[in-house]
């Protein structure tokens, strides 16, 4: 998705069907992120999906003639319920004062560059991976006898990993709410998301499923309190003599479920370079198949080695986590370290290359 150069100008979505081949086409949506969410592409791939069946098999499009609920019906509600001097608003503001009334810094990771590269305009990259199938089913298990999802329980080993490499007890990330939380707006096109920044306590004595717990109440009691849009909450904190630190890293659920088939064509979607990123890197977990994820990072800031690094021994703490759940967070993200790494390969080959339950991590 490209941003348009002028948003208050019409069209503010603008389509493309560019013809490579015969059997291939670029299907193209410009449009500024303040119109669409990444849950409104979605909405219009299935809504595309629809109307191509129909008009293939000869029948009426199925348009409705007229919404029930309109995007701009959910700004004036949403405007009503959390005008400045409202009840809600209030009580959001009063916790995220309490919340940020102590010294909080940004996080820093070990391996920013030094020296940023003095580019006109910021450089961008990105990686996938995949998470191993059976590791992602036992992460599944636990999460799910901890009353978790797979969501809470990947941002809470990546919590405590990002804890560990910067030094800190307390670590700011951002995540994005969608804030459709009332059915009627699950199928309205419009910028429904939210930066959010979850501020978490991070004790390494705790075990790991009492870590789960933590991580899982802290989401949501945010979610809660996440109304207020991003800028004007930091802008209010601001004037109040706060200073909340911006988060400098997301970790956040792809809800852009592009990729499907319909009338005997195959869609998949092409990630666009990356425009814009006041962060400096973002870790996203595919919502329909959580197996496959990205980092998505700011090349001035972070070099690929060093994110390749992380992601690494993120993927190490996964699997260190699924075979032994019942320890402290702390032991795990230890187990996870580099020289816990290199102390197993070393007394792998001590024994003479013996077969031991030494595991890529272990």
């Amino acid at each position: 998705m490209v941003k348009t150069t002028d948003s208050t100008k019409l069209p503010t979505v603008r389509h493309f069907l560019l013809k490579l081949a015969d059997t291939q086409h670029w299907y193209l949506m410009v449009a500024d992120p303040l119109f669409v969410d990444a849950w409104s592409r979605t909405i219009l791939g299935n809504e595309l999906a629809v109307l191509y069946e129909a008009i293939l098999n000869g029948l009426a499009p199925p348009i409705p003639k007229q919404m029930q609920l309109q995007y701009a019906d959910f700004a004036v509600w949403q405007r009503k319920i959390m005008r400045v001097e409202g009840p809600r608003y209030r009580d959001a503001l009063a916790w995220w004062k309490a919340l940020f009334s102590g010294r909080l810094r940004p996080v820093k990771l070990p391996f920013r560059r030094t020296k940023l590269l003095k580019e006109v305009a910021p450089t961008f990259g990105a990686i996938d991976w995949q998470i191993d199938h059976d590791l992602s089913l036992d992460l599944d298990g636990i999460a799910k006898h901890a009353g978790a999802t797979h969501f809470v329980i990947r941002l809470a080993l990546f919590v405590a990993l990002v804890a560990d490499l910067s030094h800190r007890s307390t670590v700011v990330i951002g995540t994005v709410f969608g804030n459709r939380r009332h059915l009627a707006t699950r199928n309205i096109v419009g910028h429904f998301a939210n930066l959010v920044p979850l501020v978490f306590s991070y004790d390494h004595r705790s075990a790991f499923r009492s870590w789960i717990d933590v991580v899982r109440d802290r989401l949501f009691e945010t979610e809660k309190h996440a109304e207020i849009p991003y800028e004007e909450l930091y802008d209010t904190l601001r004037a109040t003599g706060l200073k909340p630190p911006a988060p400098r890293i997301m970790f956040t659920l792809s809800a852009d479920h592009s990729d499907r088939q319909y009338g005997g064509l195959a869609v998949k979607r092409l990630h666009s370079p990356i425009g814009k990123m006041p962060w400096g890197c973002q870790i996203v977990i595919d919502e329909r198949n959580p197996e496959d994820c990205r980092v998505e990072f700011n090349a001035n800031l972070y070099d690929r080695k060093g994110m390749q690094a992380m992601i690494d021994r993120y993927v190490r703490l996964l699997e260190i986590a699924a075979r032994q759940p019942d320890v402290t967070i702390g032991s795990l993200v230890g187990l996870s370290s580099d020289n816990a790494l290199r102390r197993g390969l070393a007394a792998y080959r001590t024994r003479g290359g013996e077969k031991t339950a030494l595991r890529r991590g272990s």
